[in-house]
């Protein structure tokens, strides 16, 4: 069976903490590809993105990025929760075996409280 890494990623802009979490990501999953979902060409808290989508894609392709998926503008343009169940949703029909993502939170366990709450506690 394949690994199939998926990544979700906004990129406003794209820097050199985002080159590290791609290369580490790969490099403990170590899939056999990878799988970049990015928002348009506005954030998830609606602010119009530094770059475009299409220098952004070209970006993750260069950066040993397999295929770049964009994430429908009302699809990434809500909450938090609801931007994570939309980008989850849309890499699980990819077949994804493994998923990075970045967090302002460092706190594991109250992750998977919140994602407990968002997606089991809700009908």
């Amino acid at each position: 069976m394949k690994r199939i890494l998926g990544l979700i990623l906004e990129l406003n802009p794209f820097h050199n903490g985002h080159n590290y979490f791609i290369r580490k990501a790969q490099e403990i999953v170590n899939p056999d590809i990878t799988i970049a979902i990015i928002t348009t060409n506005f954030s998830m808290r609606g602010d119009i993105h530094t770059i475009d989508k299409f220098t952004k894609t070209k970006l993750l392709l260069k950066s040993n990025i397999d295929m770049v998926v964009e994430l429908p503008f009302l699809g990434s343009v809500c909450s938090a929760d609801y931007f994570a169940y939309n980008a989850i949703k849309t890499l699980s029909e990819f077949k994804i075996t493994d998923l990075a993502f970045g967090s302002e939170c460092q706190n594991i366990d109250e992750l998977f409280r919140q994602a407990t709450y968002a997606f089991c506690g809700r009908k």
